[in-house]
């Protein structure tokens, strides 16, 4: 745990450490990088408003943004940490859905097979083929007593031409390298360029949660409302937004 002085406030950091399987991987591929680092460009190149000009939008009493002001949103895209291909990959169909080879440079390792499932599998979407894959993993999260990591598909990113299965580990126990399952789209075939996401790494405090239910007392929804309604825009930064830090 590392403490860094800031204007006169002493803010708390937890590590993360990513470590390699060994000395190779470490110089030669990419380690995991903060998902923030990772933001596609059409979110990028987004108007925060759907006009010109940030008209009033009468009906919701705040101007027409889009959901690039979206902070929710925002911090999906900033979550956590992002696992990259090391090398381009290539794939290639063969005479039927079941000849699926994906190449890359062996000095990486990075494709395992695990072939069509079965009883024992979990089921494949009827959009990928039906076959598993798994990425052997170079490099895996270390974290501090009584944290986990959460491993799922990369955030928001449907566009990519593979599906990667969730999964959490104790990575204060365990954070020796392994494999991680993916599913291929039907239809694609050609190159998955090296730096492409292959897995988001979220890491969180173990805690007992208990859940529980109630209804919203009087006027309770209309003075939260009222909190983010009074501003012309980005009302839920202004009021209720914290910063999620991953660096």
């Amino acid at each position: 745990m590392i403490f860094k002085k800031n204007k006169n406030t002493v803010k708390e950091y937890l590590d993360i450490t990513f470590v390699a399987k060994d000395e190779f991987i470490a110089e030669a591929t990419q380690a995991p990088v903060p998902a923030r680092t990772l933001v596609p460009d059409w979110y990028k190149d987004m108007s925060t408003h759907r006009t010109k000009t940030p008209d009033f939008d009468e009906h919701f009493g705040n101007q027409n943004t889009t959901f690039k002001a979206c902070m929710p949103f925002f911090d999906s895209w900033t979550f956590g940490y992002v696992a990259v291909t090391p090398c381009d990959l290539v794939v290639e169909v063969g005479f039927d859905e079941n000849d699926i080879k994906i190449h890359g440079n062996k000095i990486f390792d990075l494709i395992g097979y695990r072939g069509a499932p079965n009883k024992h599998s979990m089921p494949i979407p009827d959009d990928y083929y039906q076959l598993e894959f798994t990425w052997q993993t170079h490099w895996e999260a270390q974290t501090p007593d009584g944290y986990s990591s959460f491993y799922t598909h990369p955030i928001n990113r449907p566009e990519l031409p593979f599906y990667t299965i969730s999964g959490v580990m104790d990575t204060d126990k365990w954070y020796a390298t392994g494999n991680h399952p993916f599913f291929l789209k039907k239809g694609f075939e050609g190159i998955i360029p090296m730096g492409t996401p292959m897995m988001s790494i979220i890491p969180f405090k173990r805690d007992t949660w208990k859940s529980d239910k109630r209804s919203m007392r009087p006027m309770e929804y209309d003075v939260l409302n009222s909190k983010v309604r009074r501003h012309a825009s980005s009302g839920y930064k202004k009021e209720m937004w914290q910063r999620k830090d991953f660096s």
